[in-house]
């Protein structure tokens, strides 16, 4: 087979290195030269690559199939893939493809990144070859290259889902479903019909683990056969299965066992972390994991970085990065992981969401909003609209903190999180919070932020 490899991300390096174990013909493109010419310089990949200097019509006519990165959007070489013939299809099918073990994947719109962590934590303690893969940043193609696999632990995201064709997991967890990359979907609809992909190949042999307090996953449920069990913050009705707050404990509630762990046994902070966590759990008990092994693994696991992350305390002042909030509903979720008055500091780049949302729904404990970036004119805009008084505007991150005074302010917290996402500024959401951290960092010689 002949294959074009479209980006030269970590996603479309993990294909080529993958296709190359397999003797497949491999074709690569990359709009940015500068990469390319490193790349063929540096001789990083054998003859049998080939670089194309554009695509057109010639140079798809040898090519089976397109692979593309989830940054490249396939709307842009879709009429011509059509016109030539030629399948396009994402890292994450083309993955699928050559695998021969168990996928266990989550989507959703929030917290996924902890949900595959903890889920990868349970399995490994019994499935030593358990890898994690996906959109949590490793490659599921260059993992399949470089070792034995079994099983997969995937995150996967709406973009990925835009591309996948044979795709079909094993199991599905669904964490829920809100506004987010409008910028790109344009309406809610859009955005929930790219992530209802994965369940396209779906049958009634597959498992789907959804939130039972989302309304729209809910609904959406009825039209996927399959075994279904639910996670929910209260008591799910008697006839179902899975895992619900009740008192002081997680239960959860399976076909012949009943399990319970008390709240003060799970080191995470916030009720949307409650959510991960019944997530995981039940996705782990259903492959056949033990529960000694989850509870042992929850009261182990530390939230990857960047999601509602201590980072210091100054002056009796806690700060919190929570950069990998870019969305509303994430920023909300941080915000009520505390009681004590919170200076909140928000903005970015604008990914299409209404911020009358957030100003609607703002805890009380938010006695200052610090907003920066380029989406901050919107933002003061629906703070202005909803009558929210104490936000500030800065231009950047850096100008906002200037503005900090432990010594003299009166909120006890200082969050960082800030419901867009950081390419106006930062080339990632982890280069943001890291930035916020050393902010931080830099101040503890004088005691006091100016």
């Amino acid at each position: 087979m002949n294959y074009l490899i479209i980006g030269l991300g970590k996603s479309g390096i993990g294909a080529i290195k993958l296709l190359l174990t397999k003797n497949e013909n491999v074709f690569v493109y990359d709009d940015n030269k500068k990469v390319v010419n490193q790349m063929i310089n540096a001789k990083i990949f054998s003859q049998k690559v080939t670089f194309l200097q554009k695509i057109n019509a010639k140079t798809l006519k040898f090519v089976d199939y397109v692979v593309i990165s989830p940054g490249v959007s396939a709307q842009k070489y879709e009429k011509l893939a059509n016109k030539c013939g030629v399948k396009i299809i994402g890292e994450i099918e083309l993955a699928y493809r050559f695998c021969d073990c168990p996928v266990l994947a989550v989507t959703g719109t929030n917290g996924k990144t902890t949900t595959v962590n903890l889920l990868f934590e349970m399995l490994k303690k019994v499935e030593p070859t358990t890898c994690l893969v996906g959109n949590v940043g490793n490659s599921f193609c260059e993992t399949l290259a470089e070792k034995n696999v079994c099983p997969a632990v995937c995150e996967v995201s709406s973009f990925q889902l835009e591309t996948i064709d044979s795709f079909k997991p094993n199991m599905v967890g669904f964490l829920n479903i809100r506004d987010d990359h409008l910028d790109r979907y344009k309406t809610f609809d859009n955005y929930f019909r790219a992530k209802q992909n994965i369940f396209k190949n779906f049958s009634k042999f597959n498992i789907f683990v959804l939130n039972y307090d989302d309304k729209n996953l809910l609904e959406f449920s009825n039209s996927v056969d399959c075994e279904k069990y639910y996670f929910s913050l209260s008591k799910i009705p008697e006839e179902l299965f899975g895992a619900y707050v009740f008192e002081d404990e997680i239960k959860f509630k399976l076909h012949q066992e009943t399990y319970a762990i008390k709240l003060k046994e799970i080191p995470l902070l916030g009720k949307h972390n409650l959510y991960n966590f019944m997530c995981a759990g039940l996705m782990a008990l259903l492959y056949g994991v033990g529960f000694d092994v989850v509870r042992c693994a929850v009261k182990e696991f530390s939230l990857p970085e960047h999601r509602v992350e201590f980072v210091k305390k100054i002056d009796g002042v806690s700060f919190y990065d929570d950069s990998k909030g870019t969305n509303i509903h994430a920023t909300l979720c941080a915000i009520l992981c505390f009681r004590e008055s919170t200076l909140l500091m928000l903005g970015g780049q604008d990914k299409g969401e209404n911020f009358d949302n957030l100003f609607g729904n703002l805890p009380k404990n938010v006695t200052r909003i610090f907003v920066f970036g380029k989406t901050r004119k919107k933002i003061l805009k629906s703070a202005k609209k909803s009558g929210y008084q104490n936000i500030y505007d800065f231009k950047s991150l850096s100008d906002a903190f200037k503005q900090i005074n432990t010594k003299e302010m009166e909120e006890k917290v200082v969050l960082l999180s800030p419901a867009c996402s950081s390419f106006d500024q930062f080339s990632s959401y982890e280069e943001r919070g890291n930035y916020f951290k050393s902010l931080v960092e830099g101040c503890l010689s004088e005691k006091s932020i100016y």
